[in-house]
């Protein structure tokens, strides 16, 4: 059928299409471009002339609406940013495989979630969970740490807490950074949580930090867990400010309980031992003062 429509007839059928789309090849060479295609990437059809659709530019992103990546188009002159979720038909014909793509804009309703999740995270300290990353928070992990305390102070339990603070390359400062950050607190939790003992408590105090609290461990015993925590985290990355995909970085502080103990003090001795994040002016801490 492809074989039967000259050019004109088929830049006219798209340019009737109500989305931007484009026909790509097995390589991904774009072989038609339509005028809402164009409009969306500020430029004219000629200048996607021996292009794929690996030149564009865009990048994939996960966001706040699930799994499926969408793309995201940054702002430059001609042009404003703009979120797409996608669709492929396949096409087959004698002369090979193709793919119309069609690009629906979802800006709108990337720009709602993430006042959503932004919203979330403020209301967190009036609620037991972390709206962001769903762990506990500060106020739900106070009673659990008490009980825990109880048990050392009457029994003599081991118990070791490791404060843990993450840290990432330096973002952009707009709601795509935002984004990332998000997302990238979203992933440390899935993370830690595919470390942890089940008896274990994993939760969220402030920004990047997340406490782990380890019963019947003593303070030796936690270096191995760090260690494993330290090296696995850096399969999480982000992409820099400079448009470069960069590792998570987190540092360590760890007490045990002592007799005398509270809940505060083992908290404060495990965050006085915080070293500097990184020693690269890149890096940026998530820590908020407290």
């Amino acid at each position: 059928m492809l074989q039967k429509l000259i050019g004109h007839d088929l830049q006219g059928l798209f340019d009737q299409l109500p989305l931007a789309a484009t026909l790509v090849d097995e390589q991904e060479n774009l072989l038609w471009v339509n005028e809402k295609f164009c409009t969306l990437f500020g430029r004219e059809a000629k200048d996607f002339a021996d292009n794929t659709f690996r030149d564009l530019p865009c990048d994939t992103a996960l966001t706040p609406l699930g799994k499926e990546p969408l793309y995201y188009v940054p702002p430059a002159q001609g042009r404003e940013e703009h979120w797409l979720r996608a669709r492929v038909d396949k096409i087959e014909a004698e002369s090979g495989s193709y793919e119309i793509r069609y690009f629906f804009e979802v800006s709108d309703f990337v720009q709602v979630v993430s006042e959503q999740m932004q919203l979330n995270e403020m209301l967190a300290k009036k609620n037991t969970v972390d709206l962001v990353t769903g762990l506990p928070n500060r106020q739900a992990l106070w009673p659990l740490l008490e009980s825990l305390v109880s048990r050392s102070r009457r029994y003599g339990n081991d118990l070791t807490i490791i404060v843990m603070q993450v840290g990432l390359p330096e973002v952009s400062k707009d709601e795509t950074g935002e984004r990332q950050r998000l997302n990238a607190l979203m992933s440390v939790k899935y993370f830690l949580k595919d470390q942890m003992r089940w008896a274990d408590i994993v939760g969220r105090l402030d920004g990047g930090e997340f406490l782990l609290a380890l019963p019947e461990t003593p303070e030796a015993s936690s270096a191995d867990l760090i260690e494993k925590i330290r090296t696995g985290i850096t399969n999480i990355q982000v992409t820099d400010i400079a448009g470069e995909r960069q590792p998570i970085t987190a540092v360590f502080g760890v007490s045990a309980w002592r007799k005398g103990d509270d809940v505060a003090s083992l908290i404060r001795r495990a965050q006085e031992q915080l070293p500097p994040i990184v020693p690269d002016d890149n890096v940026r801490p998530f820590r908020r003062p407290r």
